[in-house]
């Protein structure tokens, strides 16, 4: 499960299922997650792919990060990002 705030109308089931390892949780931002929906719904995984990579760069402290997305018909790009 990805999510920003985890919630549901029976918590304990949910607690219980994500103690006994059958659920794996994912927290993100609210305005990440915002971002991933919007994205693919329009059918722009490359918006998420990039979003993912500066999230993670800047969560992790990092200097650098590359983004590499599949553009259609044989063709790719990489996005390299730098730490501001």
């Amino acid at each position: 499960m990805i999510c920003s705030f985890p919630r549901s109308s029976d918590p304990q089931a949910f607690t219980e299922k994500y103690l006994a390892g059958e659920i794996e949780l994912e927290l993100v931002p609210q305005g990440t997650l915002a971002v991933w929906i919007r994205a693919a719904y329009a059918g722009m995984s490359g918006a998420r792919i990039f979003g993912s990579a500066a999230l993670e760069l800047k969560l992790n402290k990092g200097k650098r990060a590359l983004a590499t997305m599949c553009i259609g018909v044989g063709q790719g790009l990489t996005i390299a990002i730098d730490a501001c």
